[in-house]
């Protein structure tokens, strides 16, 4: 057990790392580009949204508010559910998730690994 603390401990070490990264070069928080970018990929309904992203709809309410606040993500009502809001990412989060795809960043090796073994679409 002890050994698979200590690994999890690096493993949180490295999240930490690519988040300070992905913040630096972004201007994001990995949980505000992972939102962004299901957002940008069709997921637009906060209940699936909260479920891909694995997020409590409170926490993820806050995300996309800070979102919207940059600039990121519109809100819309729906007009199927009026309760519902879509979100959609604006003119500016396509362009930054263009930048991010096309830039990237760079991974330690040791997530590269991790993320490798991930089946895809995960």
């Amino acid at each position: 057990m002890r050994r698979q603390i200590c690994a999890m401990k690096r493993f949180f070490q490295l999240i930490t790392g690519l988040e300070e990264t992905v913040y630096e070069k972004f201007g994001l928080t990995l949980t505000e580009a992972m939102v962004l970018c299901s957002v940008s990929g069709g997921c637009t309904v906060a209940q699936d949204l909260a479920t891909e992203v694995r997020l409590s709809p409170s926490r993820l309410s806050r995300v996309l508010s800070a979102l919207e606040k940059k600039g990121l993500v519109e809100r819309q009502r729906s007009v199927v559910d009026k309760r519902s809001l879509i979100n959609k990412p604006s003119l500016q989060g396509e362009q930054l998730i263009q930048r991010i795809n096309s830039e990237g960043i760079e991974l330690p090796k040791e997530l590269e690994f991790v993320l490798e073994a991930l089946p895809q679409g995960v």
